[in-house]
């Protein structure tokens, strides 16, 4: 079955008997919280295996400069190519005045993608098949599907950072609990950067939470 955002909170909520939910935090918080990670975490995973991430699109160039507006929260453009199946050369911005560059080239500016403008480059009404690293699918309902592309073995990721959220929230909580918790989340985290040959101080967004000194008032950091 797919898994959906109510699963990853539902399983976080479970983690402790002491998360009582709706009172430490509301359905939007969760799901705000959830989007956050989710999205880093997803981006990471599709820029080590972009092959298993990518998906081609079909983007129409319209106006006089010949240019189509991007998805949001675009990832990366792994490849471009025209209807007979030539490669689209993406040039960066700073050379649109170099030689060198062989048609048919576009260029990016920002969320936008616009042809150089030279003969056989891409003209407005063209299509071109982009392969898009786009981002994970916007976690915004508690009935959001995750995408089936991040593998189930790390949404337990997803799930500790929440049982995180929870109980840092609590005050009054025992931090022996959250300190077991941080120690699952940081052999998970090990887990999901060796799986993609990452750098640990690419997880610094998500392990931070995993850490926290109680003081003697019973504030937390």
């Amino acid at each position: 079955m797919p898994t959906t955002a109510q699963t990853i909170i539902t399983a976080g909520y479970s983690r402790s008997t002491g998360n009582d939910p709706g009172k430490l935090a509301t359905d939007d918080e969760l799901l705000g919280r959830l989007n956050r990670v989710y999205q880093g975490l997803y981006a990471l995973a599709a820029r080590q295996r972009p092959d298993e991430f990518v998906t081609p699109t079909a983007l129409v160039l319209v106006g006089v400069t010949a240019s189509v507006a991007l998805p949001v929260d675009l990832i990366d453009i792994r490849r471009i190519q025209n209807v007979t199946g030539a490669k689209v050369h993406l040039i960066p911005v700073t050379e649109l005045e170099r030689t060198w560059h062989i048609p048919p080239s576009v260029y990016r500016s920002g969320n936008t993608l616009s042809s150089r403008g030279r003969a056989g480059d891409p003209i407005a009404g063209d299509t071109l098949t982009t392969w898009l690293l786009l981002a994970g699918t916007a976690v915004v309902a508690l009935g959001t599907v995750l995408d089936a592309t991040f593998p189930t073995r790390h949404h337990e990721l997803l799930v500790n950072d929440l049982a995180l959220y929870l109980d840092a929230k609590d005050e009054d909580r025992s931090p022996d609990q959250f300190r077991k918790l941080g120690a699952d989340q940081v052999q998970r985290l090990a887990a999901f950067a060796q799986d993609y040959n990452l750098d640990a101080a690419a997880l610094e967004f998500v392990h931070g939470g995993s850490t926290r000194v109680p003081a003697a008032t019973g504030d937390r950091s």
